[in-house]
């Protein structure tokens, strides 16, 4: 896959289908937030020890605006960071994304569901795909910021307004989405030390999405011409 040297806001963000897709779903979702549907989603697909299809099903119950917030954040950290890829590596990124997050967020739940490490009320698995996105987009937010360092440091015979001009095309998108990753990841430090009830479902959706994402992006970035 192609690692374009032009990585900057003038890529299309019409590749990235999936990740707004994803995002407007669980914006939408917010309207269970109505007390009587949420009440009923978290009787019928919360995950608890006696309903095995809330390791599924309860990624769609409503846990709070904070939520949604966080990850609209980690889809444009995500998005900012893979936008110096080729276009059809962004196409392919976009559909990993989606894929990615949802099925981290499930095994999260079945974690959950087989350590029988369980709070005595339902779990709400939105904050899994929560987990599982800022997971899957700590690796290429990371490896793009490398990489323009990088970059960057061939410049240094350059004067300042070449270089300020070379960051203006380059350098905007991956370093304000690695700077929007870092603000994520602190979320997430939050969530898994000091959420109780959900650390299991928490820890696992963020791990299993960014090893499987470190993996395929050090495949991405291994031959990037620097």
């Amino acid at each position: 896959m192609n690692i374009d040297e032009h990585s900057g806001m003038g890529r299309t963000v019409s590749d990235f289908k999936e990740v707004w897709v994803l995002v407007i779903f669980f914006a939408a979702d917010a309207i269970a937030a109505i007390p009587s549907l949420n009440a009923w989603l978290v009787t019928n697909f919360g995950l608890t020890r006696a309903n095995p299809l809330g390791i599924v099903m309860s990624i769609v119950v409503y846990d709070g605006w904070a939520n949604v917030v966080v990850l609209f954040l980690a889809s444009v950290a995500y998005v900012l960071g893979t936008m110096g890829l080729s276009q059809p590596a962004r196409r392919q990124a976009s559909r990993l994304y989606l894929l990615l997050t949802l099925t981290s967020a499930i095994v999260g739940g079945l974690a959950w569901y087989l350590t029988g490490l369980y709070p005595a009320i339902p779990v709400h698995g939105t904050s899994g795909v929560v987990m599982a996105a800022i997971g899957m987009t700590y690796p290429p937010t990371g490896m793009a910021m490398g990489l323009l360092v990088l970059r960057y440091r061939k410049l240094r015979g350059a004067d300042r307004a070449a270089k300020r001009s070379w960051f203006r095309r380059n350098g905007f998108a991956p370093y304000w989405g690695f700077v929007l990753n870092l603000v994520c990841l602190a979320v997430a430090f939050f969530a898994v030390i000091f959420v109780t009830g959900n650390e299991i479902v928490h820890g696992v959706s963020f791990t299993v999405a960014m090893l499987v994402s470190l993996g395929y992006y050090f495949t991405v970035y291994r031959n990037a011409k620097v």
